[in-house]
């Protein structure tokens, strides 16, 4: 996430219905006051607000050869007539309510079963067409029940069609049979079942006894979109508010809401494979100064039998970068007891100084101080897989604390990598429906992620590991 993300993330949260509207003073004042919190020059200040002016504005246009009026991010006089330049919500949300309904005088063809058959028997199709053609047929009936169901769930009418129609894109070829009873499913409420609560587990397990098919949870959970403030909507998060009865969109920060049984909501993060908890992690290298606090450690090349070999360069050796961890454990078990507690100050002051000192980042030197005397989360810097997980871990609390949610789940559902060949490629998501959960504070929920959380390998320039569940996550 870059600065200009970050910022229209921050300004969506203290607009009132989380829908930024730049044609609004009242919006425009909400990101004056958010971009004081950055510190900004005049200069960059007036620059920055003019960027996220043109990030958000949108056009209303209608095409010239279908009739249909849609907002654009750049009107193209070609293929478009204008309608309304620099559009409010308000114009577009008119628009999209004209769309659900057609105008009295309005009569579409109305096709009959015959047009489609005599339709159906001039077309030449082959074997494998027609089976999907068949197959999209019978599954055209999911959309009312997706859209339905979503509606329930708290989404805003704005995108309501826009996610029931890629949910159903997803499905449409699969087996007519396995839709069906996913749409039977989503229309039985006695059937639907809650989030299960169990720290560890694998969500086609849990939805097994319910009927839905593996292959349809498989496809919903690889769902990602953007909403109605054109914010990013994460893998699986609109696939999980269909699939259980506790579970719907959010109000607040988090990506989801778990309902209680009062009717109270809790703020839900979920996470995909290879998902990042907060920043990018290149922006955030560990410095210079640090790497040689932490052990004499450089970056760059040496000649080892007439071979240049590029890494980390630690006490004559050259180690992959990805071996961080090992060469801080390793240089730790050399330290008697005076060493190694400057050892603890070094590695608290990379962590500060270098890695989560972002403008908006919480994590400071008391925070970090309950991270480590917490008996469970006390690293064991002899250990490389604890540093690893340590540094991770420490991410995670700055995230959980930043983004105020109670409730966490990584699941390892994500992008599915192909060789040359066609085969999946190494560093691909499982996508077998495993998870891991935790609720509570965001040191309640970090001690029981630990050992069983998985993170990216740390190097010299990723110290804000992503977590995932794939062969390149320890």
């Amino acid at each position: 996430m870059n600065i200009i993300d970050e910022i229209v993330q921050e300004w969506g949260y203290k607009v009132p219905n989380g829908i930024i509207d730049v044609q609004n003073p009242y919006h425009v004042v909400l990101l004056e006051g958010v971009l004081d919190n950055y510190h900004l020059t005049r200069e960059q200040k007036t620059s920055m607000l003019n960027a996220l002016r043109k990030i958000q504005e949108v056009d209303l246009v209608k095409n010239k050869k279908t009739g249909n009026t849609y907002d654009v991010q750049k009107h193209n006089p070609d293929t478009q007539d204008l309608v309304k330049k620099n559009a409010s919500n308000q114009d577009i949300e008119k628009v999209n309510q004209d769309d659900e309904e057609p105008q009295q005088d309005e009569k579409p063809f109305q096709p009959s079963k015959e047009d489609i058959m005599n339709m159906l028997k001039n077309m030449d199709l082959d074997a494998d067409q027609l089976r999907k053609l068949y197959n999209r047929t019978q599954n055209f009936t999911t959309y009312r029940p997706i859209k339905d169901t979503l509606n329930q769930k708290g989404y805003h009418p704005k995108i309501l069609k826009k996610f029931s129609k890629e949910i159903q894109d997803l499905v449409e070829d699969l087996d007519g049979e396995e839709t069906a009873k996913f749409t039977e499913y989503l229309s039985d409420s006695e059937r639907q079942t809650d989030f299960p609560s169990e720290r560890e587990g694998n969500i086609q397990q849990a939805l097994e006894k319910t009927g839905v098919p593996k292959s349809v949870v498989g496809k919903i959970l690889t769902h990602t979109s953007q909403d109605e403030g054109k914010k990013g909507v994460g893998m699986g998060e609109v696939g999980m508010s269909l699939l259980f009865k506790n579970v719907k969109g959010s109000k607040g920060k988090g990506d989801l809401a778990v309902i209680n049984p009062d009717g109270s909501e809790r703020e839900f993060e979920l996470k995909g494979d290879n998902a990042t908890l907060g920043l990018k992690p290149d922006d955030f290298p560990a410095s210079t100064q640090s790497l040689e606090a932490l052990g004499g450690i450089e970056v760059g090349k040496l000649t080892i039998d007439n071979k240049p070999k590029e890494g980390l360069i630690y006490n004559g050796k050259v180690y992959a970068k990805n071996k961080l961890a090992d060469v801080l454990s390793t240089h730790y078990k050399t330290l008697n007891d005076e060493q190694k507690e400057q050892f603890h100050t070094n590695f608290k002051q990379m962590i500060l100084k270098d890695v989560l000192k972002a403008p908006r980042d919480v994590m400071d030197s008391s925070l970090y101080d309950q991270f480590i005397s917490t008996e469970e989360l006390k690293p064991d810097f002899n250990d490389p897989k604890s540093i690893n997980d340590t540094v991770g871990l420490l991410n995670f609390v700055n995230y959980a604390t930043l983004e105020g949610f109670e409730d966490f789940m990584s699941h390892d559902f994500g992008a599915t990598k192909t060789t040359k060949t066609g085969k999946v490629a190494s560093g691909s998501a499982p996508n077998k429906g495993n998870y891991v959960y935790a609720n509570g504070t965001p040191l309640e929920m970090a001690q029981q992620l630990k050992g069983k959380i998985h993170f990216q390998r740390i190097t010299n320039r990723n110290l804000r590991p992503r977590v995932g569940h794939g062969t390149s996550h320890v």
